[in-house]
């Protein structure tokens, strides 16, 4: 026989004996226990690295549109005048790698209401474009950012703040910036009541830290009028960052200092993505153990097939087809295993939130209530599916290995003297 005659006729007796037959029901089980094991370990795979990419996306999105990805300011720590900005602005605008830029003033200092004092940091932002920037306008729970008006006392504070100082809308509260005198050796305080004309909640750390105003308000403030401290960049991919705010450091020279998102969250999202690895890692020994659970199977069928070996090897089979035999038949528990197993995952990944959602409305529950989110997040990565599908085929064919190569070796004379 050639090859393809071998092929042709191993794929046959390894497909009927990958059938449940009458007779065989213990090795039978072994066989479907092995399948269901991969099945349900490839869903759950799916499943819950889906669920890591959606929080891992919330986190980018939430956290980062709030920090930006590049942002440029002089080399001097004091909010310090960029002459030319507009300029930068509109050259920062024509890059390719540039999707929005806006200018922004910050201000390290504390709001006071009521006998409470909590730090901030205020951030004089163009209301007109800050949108483009920033993701916290998208995220106003009350009132707007266009509400902030020039030279006006409008501020717009995160939701754990204004529950910290127990703020409402128009609500007044005292701004307070401790500016250094000009011999640097103390302090004089300067003061601004601000009214409240809005509230957001991003459901990170910057609901309590972060406030807005307009950015002529705040230049203002610091006797300034017509101040710009910084320029905020987004790009149209964040994975750019690190490396054009070193073409951007490069081009504007030592009186600028341009920083990257990787620089102040940098640690942050790698921690993220090393435990989103981790945790993939642990959850595919699952599906090894249930690959291999193959190998058990597999070696109960070579032993119940031993006579029916030794009757191919009569009619003339090689290794290569008691070989391919077996193999064919642990591959295809393990294929057939796999594909439901990946369509179940990405099933229920992608309707996930949905199912939560509804379950959390009929029984009056809420799962996710001490989290930044108010839903579960699910994101389907189909490189992330394909490498986990093809993973487990490629378990199931190495599970297959050893119980092939034991069954190419029985020899027809042992097996009918002993049958």
């Amino acid at each position: 026989m050639n090859k393809q005659s071998d092929f042709k006729l191993a794929l046959f007796i390894g497909a009927r004996y990958a059938r449940t037959r009458r007779g065989e029901g213990f090795v039978s089980f072994l066989s479907l226990f092995s399948g269901v094991g991969i099945t349900l370990g490839v869903a759950v795979l799916i499943i819950v690295m889906s669920i890591m990419n959606g929080f891992e996306s919330e986190l980018h999105t939430r956290i980062l549109g709030m920090v930006t990805h590049v942002t440029i300011n002089k080399a001097i720590d004091e909010p310090s005048h960029i002459e030319n900005w507009e300029a930068l602005l509109e050259e920062f605008k024509v890059m390719p790698e540039v999707e929005a830029a806006a200018p922004v003033i910050k201000i390290q200092g504390m709001l006071s209401s009521r006998g409470s004092v909590v730090g901030v940091e205020l951030n004089g932002v163009a209301p007109e474009i800050e949108k483009s920037v920033s993701v916290f306008p998208e995220f106003m729970v009350r009132g707007d950012i266009e509400n902030l008006r020039p030279n006006g006392s409008g501020l717009v504070i995160g939701s754990a703040l204004a529950q910290q100082l127990a703020l409402g809308m128009g609500d007044k509260v005292t701004f307070v910036y401790p500016e250094p005198d000009s011999n640097g050796a103390s302090v004089i305080p300067r003061f601004k009541l601000f009214e409240v004309n809005g509230i957001f909640s991003v459901g990170s750390e910057y609901d309590k830290l972060f406030v807005a105003t307009d950015i002529d308000t705040a230049g203002q403030f610091l006797g300034q009028p017509g101040l710009v401290s910084g320029i905020r960049l987004k790009l149209t991919d964040l994975y750019e960052a690190p490396h054009l705010s070193r073409l951007i450091q490069d081009k504007l020279g030592s009186d600028y200092r341009v920083e990257d998102w990787s620089v102040s969250h940098g640690n942050f999202f790698r921690a993220v993505s090393l435990e989103k690895t981790m945790m993939g890692f642990l959850l595919l020994l699952i599906v090894a153990i249930a690959a291999f659970n193959i190998v058990s199977s597999l070696v109960m069928l070579v032993s119940d097939k031993t006579v029916d070996i030794a009757i191919l090897r009569t009619l003339g089979a090689n290794d290569r087809v008691i070989i391919q035999v077996f193999m064919i038949q642990g591959m295809l528990v393990g294929l057939v295993g796999a594909l439901l197993g990946t369509t179940a995952g990405v099933l229920v990944a992608q309707n996930l939130a949905h199912w939560v959602s509804a379950l959390e409305e009929t029984f009056q529950l809420a799962f996710l209530e001490t989290y930044f989110l108010s839903y579960l997040p699910s994101k389907v990565e189909w490189l992330d599916v394909m490498v986990i599908t093809i993973s487990s085929i490629v378990m199931a064919l190495l599970a297959t290995v050893y119980p092939a190569r034991k069954a190419a070796q029985i020899e027809p004379i042992e097996a009918f003297q002993y049958d």
